[in-house]
C-alpha cells in the first residue's frame, strides 16, 4: 500500500514529535515508529536539557563548556546557534504544558559533569518521560498528525531524480510492506547503542536511520565517538536487557565515586573528580575495574539527604529499592554502559543531508555540536533546535513539485522468516563490539572485530537479496552496518581524543586529526 502525506517522520522521540507538532500547522504529517510511541531514548532521559536561565550563567560559559567537552572537534558555529536558541525552545516546551521542576517559583537548575554552572532544566529524574507524554498528548489532539506504531522503516525510497521521497516500512503486526511517500522526509530514528552488550538504550536503538542513509549514499560522520555513560546500575542477575541508568545529576548533587573498598579515586584522574566529563569518568572506572579486577565501582550518596533523594530522584530510588538497595544509606554499584552516539548522518545547520529531500534531527544526526564528546544534557537541546530548523527549512519546500516516480518493484517475492534465525548474529555483534570496540581500543581488536562483523553483514545481505524478510533481520543488518561504521572510523583515527581511546595511539594529534571522520559508501560496496 502507498500512503502519501506532506511530511513523513521516522521516529517518535523528542525531535520527531516537536517537528510534527510544528509541521502540522502547514500540512498532513505521518509518524511511523518501530515500537510503541514512547519507546525511545527521549523517554528514558533522566537528566534534562542544558540551557542558560540563571543570572550567574551565560551563553559564553555554556559554549565554552561544550567546546571543552568536544575536545577540539565541535563546530563553533553550530555550538553558538544551538546554545543561543536554548532558552527559547525550552520556553516552547513550557507553553506546551511540560512541567519542569521548580524551586521557590523558579526553574530548579541542576548541574552535571563538565558544566561550570547549574543549568540543567529537568523534571525530577524522569525528564524525558514528562516531555514525551506532553508532546504525545498534544499530537493525539491534532487532526493533521497520524502515528503508525509497530512499523519498521526498512529502506529509503529515492525517486528517479535522486530525491528521497519516503521509506519502505514493514507493518510488524500484519506483515505488510507499505510505502510511505512525502514531500519532506525527516529521520528522527535515534541512535544505535544496542550494538553493545551493555547499554542504557531501549531495544529499538539499532542504528536504523544511520544504516538506511549510508546505504543510499549519505555521508556519515564521527562514528568512532561512542559515549559510554559512566554509571549504569550493576546487576549480577539483570532483571532487564536494558541497563538502568543512574543519572549524572546524582553526582551533580554531591554523590562520590568510590572503589569497592570505599576509597575515592576520581580525584587522581581529574581536577573535577566525580564531576569530570563523562569520557574521563567512564575510562577511569574502566581502568580501576581492569587494574584491580573489580566488577563495579560504587556511588556514595552520603552527602545527599534522604529528603533530597526522594524529591529529586524518585525513579532511581524506586528502581534501586526493587534491587534491595536503600539509597542514600547504601552505595549504588555502577558500571559504564554504551549510551549515546556522537556521530551519525551528516547534516548542515538546517538538518539537511547530502541526499536531496532527506533531513535528520536528534541522535541519528551528526551536526557538529558534540565533537569528540557530548556535554551532558546537550542532546535534548540539540534535538529541539534542529527539529525547528528542519521545520523552518521544509515549510518553504511544500509548494515545490516533487515527482513521486520510483521503482516499485525492487522487492518482488518475499519469504518471511522467524526472527530466531538471526538471533545468534545479533548476540555476536553485541558481544564483539563490547569486547573489542569498547571504552579502550587497540588496532588488533579493531581489525578482528571488523572481520567478524563484516562476515555477519555479508550473510545478512545475502538473505535480504534472496527476498527473506523480518523485522529482526533488518535490525541485525542495521546493527552490522552501524558497527562497521564505528570500527572503520576508529581505525581511521590514529589518535586518542575524547571518546575514542586507542592504546596504540594514546595521545592527541592535532596536526593530523583535528578534523571530522567522514565516511561515504563506495559504489563497489555490497
Amino acid at each position: 500500500m502507498e500512503i502519501i502525506s506532506d511530511y513523513l517522520v521516522v521516529g517518535s522521540g523528542i525531535a520527531g514529535l516537536i517537528f510534527a507538532i510544528k509541521a502540522s500547522r502547514y500540512g498532513k504529517v505521518i509518524i511511523i515508529t518501530k515500537k510503541t510511541q514512547s519507546e525511545t531514548n527521549t523517554n528514558y532521559a533522566q537528566g534534562g536539557i542544558a540551557t542558560v536561565f540563571s543570572a550567574d550563567d551565560s551563553f559564553k560559559s555554556h559554549i565554552d563548556d561544550t567546546l571543552i567537552a568536544g575536545c577540539g572537534l565541535s563546530h563553533k558555529n553550530v555550538v553558538d546557534m544551538v546554545i543561543e536558541n536554548g532558552p527559547r525552545v525550552v520556553e516552547e516546551l513550557l507553553n506546551l504544558g511540560v512541567n519542569f521542576s521548580e524551586n521557590n517559583g523558579q526553574l530548579d537548575l541542576g548541574r552535571e559533569g563538565g558544566h561550570s554552572k547549574n543549568r540543567i532544566v529537568h523534571t525530577k529524574d524522569y525528564t524525558g518521560f514528562e516531555i514525551e507524554q506532553k508532546l504525545l498528548n498534544r499530537i493525539k489532539n491534532s487532526d493533521n498528525i497520524r502515528i503508525f506504531e509497530n512499523h519498521m522503516a526498512l529502506d529509503l525510497i529515492i525517486n528517479n531524480n535522486g530525491i528521497c521521497i519516503g521509506v519502505k516500512s514493514l507493518d510488524r503486526e500484519n506483515g505488510n510492506i507499505d510505502h510511505y511517500i512525502a514531500k519532506i522526509v525527516l529521520l528522527a530514528s535515534g541512535g544505535g547503542a544496542r550494538i553493545y552488550k551493555f547499554t542504557t538504550n531501549p531495544t529499538i536503538a539499532t542504528g536504523d536511520g544511520i544504516a538506511m542513509s549510508y546505504l543510499k549514499g549519505a555521508s556519515v560522520g564521527n562514528m568512532e565517538f561512542v559515549q559510554f555513560h559512566p554509571t549504569s546500575l550493576y546487576e549480577k542477575k539483570p532483571i532487564s536487557e536494558k541497563s538502568f541508568l543512574i543519572s549524572e545529576a546524582i553526582r551533580g548533587a554531591g554523590a562520590i565515586l568510590r572503589k569497592p573498598d570505599g576509597r575515592e579515586f576520581m580525584s587522581k584522574y581529574h581536577k573535577k573528580a566525580s564531576l569530570a566529563p563523562r569520557d574521563v569518568v567512564a575510562r577511569s572506572i574502566d581502568k580501576e575495574m581492569r587494574m584491580n579486577k573489580y566488577q563495579y565501582a560504587l556511588l556514595d550518596l552520603a552527602n545527599i539527604s534522604r529528603c533530597q533523594v526522594e524529591e529529586n530522584f524518585p525513579n532511581i530510588m524506586n528502581e534501586c529499592k526493587k534491587r534491595d538497595i536503600d539509597i542514600p544509606y547504601d552505595m549504588i554499584p555502577v558500571v559504564p554502559a554504551a549510551h549515546y552516539l556522537c556521530g551519525g548522518v551528516k547534516s548542515n545547520l538546517m538538518g539537511k543531508t547530502d541526499i536531496e529531500g532527506l533531513y535528520v534531527a536528534g541522535e541519528v544526526a551528526f551536526t557538529g555540536l558534540h565533537g569528540a564528546n557530548r556535554l551532558a544534557s546537550n542532546s535534548l537541546l540539540e534535538a529541539l533546535v534542529f527539529a525547528e530548523n528542519v521545520y523552518k527549512e521544509s515549510v518553504n519546500k511544500l509548494d515545490k513539485e516533487v515527482k513521486f516516480s520510483y521503482n516499485r518493484d525492487e522487492i518482488m517475492q518475499l519469504v518471511f522468516i522467524d526472527d530466531s534465525m538471526v538471533e545468534g548474529y545479533r548476540v555476536k555483534i553485541r558481544d564483539t563490539m563490547w569486547n573489542m570496540v569498547g571504552i579502550v581500543r587497540n588496532n588488533d581488536r579493531l581489525f578482528k572485530a571488523e572481520g567478524i562483523i563484516d562476515d555477519i553483514y555479508m550473510s545478512i545481505s545475502d538473505m535480504i537479496n534472496d527476498g527473506k524478510i523480518s523485522s529482526r533481520l533488518f535490525e541485525v543488518r542495521n546493527m552490522a552496518i552501524t558497527s562497521l561504521l564505528v570500527i572503520r572510523s576508529s581505525i581511521e583515527r590514529k589518535e586518542s581524543r575524547g571518546l575514542n581511546f586507542n592504546e596504540d595511539y594514546p595521545d592527541i594529534d592535532n596536526d593530523n586529526y583535528k578534523n571530522d571522520t567522514i565516511i561515504k559508501r563506495r559504489n563497489s560496496e555490497k
